[in-house]
């Protein structure tokens, strides 16, 4: 283990085959999946060495963790649902990327599904890419759906909303507002591929702090 710990994996073929000595093909499995573990913790460890955490790492992590903390002792079961796509810089100071496009209409559509279950959730998602309720107005130009109307007896202006427009807005509204109400959604914003890595990591490490099972 100490050995394939520093290894690559070309080089790895002659600890396992050392291991394996006078071992038959089927006790093997542990052998490989033992050295198969420690370079991957390897590679993991220089990985997150390597990047820059997003400037909200650290604050994001605690507040997952609160958050699923929270729920978990109030027998709510909790989610984690990723979204969105990522992008990776070609240069130090980035003026060119990858990008992997995605417009999180999955995601979105995952977490309303959740929510309506019961479930509290914690939703990893792609700057700007969609959002659960706000989702179904997506390919509107909000301010079309808007009118500013002025009333005559407080001369106090108000907005009012093309349902026509706007279909099941009051529903949709009601929902997500229960939602909020209730501090059932808990979002969390990556851009990057080193973001969402992080901020992957972190939010599984504050799922596992509750368990697989709600008392």
């Amino acid at each position: 283990m100490a050995a394939a710990a520093t290894r690559t994996l070309p080089e790895l073929g002659p600890v396992v085959m050392a291991a394996a000595g006078t071992r038959t093909l089927p006790e093997l499995g542990p052998v490989v999946m033992a050295a198969n573990a420690a370079m991957y913790d390897t590679e993991c460890s220089d990985f997150f060495s390597d990047c820059v955490p997003p400037p909200h790492a650290e604050s994001s992590a605690k507040a997952m963790a609160e958050f699923a903390v929270r729920h978990a002792a109030q027998g709510r079961r909790v989610v984690l649902v990723t979204s969105g796509g990522t992008k990776v810089p070609l240069e130090s100071r980035t003026v060119r990327f990858l990008d992997n496009f995605s417009s999180g209409w999955r995601g979105a559509v995952s977490v309303e599904y959740f929510l309506g279950l019961g479930y509290a959730v914690v939703f990893l998602h792609r700057h700007r890419s969609l959002y659960p309720f706000s989702r179904r107005y997506a390919g509107l130009n909000m301010l079309d759906a808007l009118t500013a109307v002025l009333d005559k007896k407080t001369t106090c202006w108000r907005v009012e909303a093309d349902q026509a427009m706007l279909p099941d807005i009051v529903a949709v509204l009601q929902r997500y507002q229960a939602v909020r109400e209730a501090d059932l959604l808990f979002p969390v914003e990556f851009s990057t591929l080193s973001d969402y890595l992080y901020l992957l990591r972190a939010a599984a490490q504050a799922l596992n702090s509750i368990g697989r099972e709600i008392k």
